[in-house]
C-alpha cells in the first residue's frame, strides 16, 4: 500500500520499528528537499524490516527512496515515472560495525 507523508510534519515519524519518514524523502546529496510529500510503499518497508532482522547487520541506510520527477531527472540513467517516483523503490546499504556488508 502506498502512503503519502509530509516531510515537515512527519519526518521523525517511525513507519516501522527501524525506519523513519525522513529516510525515504526526495533529498539530493546537497541536502536539497524536492518536495514536502514523501511517498512510501509499505511493502518496501516490510521487506527492509525482514532484511534487517535476517541479515547480520546493525543498520540499514536508505540511500534513496521516493524521488520527484524533477529529482529523478537530475540523475544519470533516470526513468521518468519510474519506481522511485512512484514511491516503490529503495536503494540501501546494510552495515555491520560501521562497514558496508557485501551483497554477496
Amino acid at each position: 500500500m502506498l502512503v503519502a507523508y509530509s516531510y515537515k510534519k512527519d519526518k521523525d515519524k517511525y513507519v516501522s520499528p527501524n525506519f523513519q519518514v525522513w529516510e525515504f524523502a526526495s533529498i539530493d546529496g546537497n541536502g536539497h528537499l524536492y518536495s514536502d510529500t514523501v511517498l512510501i510503499d509499505t511493502e518496501n518497508v516490510d521487506i527492509l524490516e525482514r532484511l534487517f532482522n535476517y541479515l547480520p547487520c546493525d543498520m540499514i541506510k536508505n540511500n534513496s527512496g521516493y524521488r520527484t520527477n524533477e529529482h529523478e531527472m537530475t540523475l544519470g540513467n533516470s526513468v521518468k515515472n519510474g519506481y522511485h517516483v512512484q514511491g516503490k523503490a529503495v536503494d540501501f546499504n546494510c552495515y555491520r560495525n560501521g562497514k558496508v556488508l557485501s551483497s554477496k
